[in-house]
């Protein structure tokens, strides 16, 4: 808790993985009081299943530059490799 200190912080949970059953999961376990201003922020990125070698390492780069762009964004969400769209270039207009 000592991170989230303070007026407007707010936890950030990020699930990474290339399962569905880890998104549904993060989601099912994360608290819900009804004030979405107080509820911590639920983020998923889904990776490629059964990516190759070349793919994995891509999106391993694509998480090291995007990663605190995804902490500072300040919505929940649901990324997917497979489908970046609209939310990429959100993150990187914040």
């Amino acid at each position: 808790s000592r991170f989230f200190d303070g007026p407007g912080r707010r936890a950030n949970v990020i699930s990474i993985g290339d399962s569905e059953a880890e998104q549904v999961a993060l989601k099912e376990v994360l608290p819900r009081t009804g004030n979405p201003d107080q509820d911590p922020l639920c983020k998923t990125v889904a990776l490629l299943i059964r990516p190759t070698v070349q793919q994995l390492s891509n999106e391993l780069k694509i998480l090291a530059v995007w990663l605190w762009r995804m902490v500072q964004y300040d919505k929940d969400f649901d990324l997917a490799m497979d489908n970046l769209n609209s939310l990429e270039r959100e993150l990187f207009e914040a």
